[in-house]
């Protein structure tokens, strides 16, 4: 709540969270972190999430989605709030171990979110 005037950081981190699935629902309270990882285990139906910045506050969270060994694992049901670039949401890249990153951003509080992916990154393990 604390205003910075003219700072210059040598070092900067954010805290991550790991979010997990539950009966197909994924719960991700942006006050547990603003990054955020997510190792798809099974097909998820459902992604809610909380604790957006209030308005005027920008907040830009992003997800880390990963394919376990099994990988073709989905993901539907974004909140209606999100507005993909492209006008689709994006699907998990299929392959095992595969990662995409999930970028939103607010400048309301969560009304309107803007959501972009970059998808496909294939690695050989998890990262998370």
């Amino acid at each position: 709540g604390e205003t910075l005037t003219d700072p210059l950081l040598t070092r900067y981190a954010e805290r991550r969270v790991t979010l997990t699935i539950n009966a197909g629902v994924v719960e991700w309270d942006l006050e547990d972190g603003m990054v955020a990882y997510l190792r798809l285990t099974a097909n998820v139906t459902s992604i809610t999430i909380t604790g957006w910045s209030a308005s005027p506050n920008a907040c830009s969270p992003v997800l880390y989605r990963q394919q376990d060994l099994t990988g073709g694992r989905t993901m539907t049901g974004w909140p209606a709030s999100v507005m993909w670039f492209g006008a689709t949401e994006p699907p998990p890249t299929a392959d095992p171990y595969a990662v995409d990153a999930i970028g939103l951003s607010t400048l309301d509080g969560g009304v309107s979110v803007m959501g972009s992916s970059n998808l496909g990154a294939i690695f050989t393990g998890h990262i998370g």
